[in-house]
């Protein structure tokens, strides 16, 4: 137990991410708008009043289920973009962390994507939705900055930053949707450095001459 934390605290914590485990469990089997708080209540084992004790509502449960995730995410994509070494390794890092994450917490991804894109919802106005939340917006303005820099060394060519975090933000995650609805993805490797070349070589067979 930490120092800093009274043993109500640490009750407090493990049973709160009792919770989101079980939320998780439960989307993953009967979809997002299937999972009562009922079911989730059944599968953390307690009842169903304890889960208001901790979330004002199933909104709230899935907000911080999601959120509590993120920053762990969040956290190591940080410390990739931090680190030091050749443009195209760190890049490589940068992606290889996201796509392994996600490969690691497949409920997670599946929680994810329906808050992202909700059942009749535009995917601009949940995209847009997504982009207010702090920690995003945090490590999308750490990200422009490290594709900025790597422009002004030369190892990108002249692009707007924003748009170039965009294309590489949702690009690696409609990979990563593919590869949770395949029967047999490719090693997560093998898809990284595919984003990878597409991003820093292109598609083109032979270089335009133009």
């Amino acid at each position: 137990m930490s120092a800093n934390k009274s043993k109500d605290e640490v009750v407090e914590e493990f049973r709160i991410q009792s919770i989101q485990d079980a939320a998780l469990r439960v989307i993953a089997r009967k979809g997002l708008t299937g999972a009562s708080m009922q079911e989730i209540a059944e599968e953390a084992g307690i009842a169903k009043g304890t889960i208001y004790l901790y979330f004002d509502n199933q909104q709230d449960l899935l907000e911080r289920t999601v959120d509590g995730a993120l920053s762990k995410l969040h956290e190591r994509l940080e410390q990739a973009l931090a680190a030091t070494g050749k443009f195209r390794q760190r890049l490589r890092n940068l992606i290889q962390t996201q796509v392994d994450f996600f490969d690691a917490h497949h409920d997670l991804f599946r929680l994810y994507s329906a808050m992202k894109y909700p059942e009749g919802a535009d995917p601009q106005a949940a995209r847009c939705s997504r982009s207010q939340r702090p920690q995003y917006q945090i490590f999308q303005q750490k990200l422009i900055g490290f594709l900025h820099q790597a422009i002004e060394d030369g190892d990108v060519r002249e692009l707007d930053p924003e748009r170039l975090a965009l294309f590489m933000e949702e690009g690696v995650i409609a990979v990563i949707m593919q590869r949770l609805g395949e029967d047999e993805s490719p090693e997560a490797s093998e898809d990284v450095d595919w984003i990878v070349s597409l991003i820093l070589d292109g598609v083109s067979k032979k270089r335009s001459r133009a």
